[in-house]
C-alpha cells in the first residue's frame, strides 16, 4: 500500500511546459512537437502566471486556515540534497513575495485542519 500523501500544490515547470507545448500542437499554433517546446521554454510570461496563479491558490488556502497567519512548517527529504528541517513564521498574506525556484518540481501538503 502507497502511504505517500498527494501535494496540494505542486510547482513542476516540466509538466506546465509539457502540458503547454502539447496544447500548442492540438490547437495549431506549432507544428512539431520541438516547436512548441521551444516556444513554451522561451516564453518566460507562462511560469510566471503559472507561479502567480499557484501562490494565489496557496495564499486563500492558507488564509482560510489561519488568518492570523502563525504557521510552523517542516520539510523531509526536501530537494536533491534530502534536506529537513522546520520554521516558524508570522506571514502577512504576501504570498507574492515567495520566490520562484529554479527546481523542476517541488510539492506543498496543506492539511485541512478543519474539515
Amino acid at each position: 500500500m502507497n502511504t505517500e500523501q498527494i501535494p496540494d500544490f505542486v510547482w513542476d515547470t516540466h509538466e506546465i511546459a509539457r502540458t503547454q507545448a502539447k496544447w500548442l500542437v492540438e490547437s495549431g499554433e506549432c507544428q512539431t512537437e520541438e516547436a512548441a517546446y521551444d516556444r513554451v521554454y522561451g516564453d518566460q510570461d507562462l511560469f510566471q502566471q503559472e507561479w502567480e496563479d499557484l501562490t494565489d491558490a496557496l495564499g486563500e488556502r492558507l488564509e482560510a486556515i489561519n488568518p492570523d497567519g502563525h504557521w510552523y512548517v517542516e520539510v523531509h527529504n526536501f530537494s536533491w540534497r534530502n534536506q529537513h528541517g522546520y520554521k516558524e513564521f508570522t506571514a502577512d498574506g504576501r504570498w507574492k513575495n515567495i520566490p520562484a525556484r529554479n527546481s523542476s518540481e517541488y510539492g506543498l501538503q496543506v492539511p485541512d485542519l478543519f474539515p
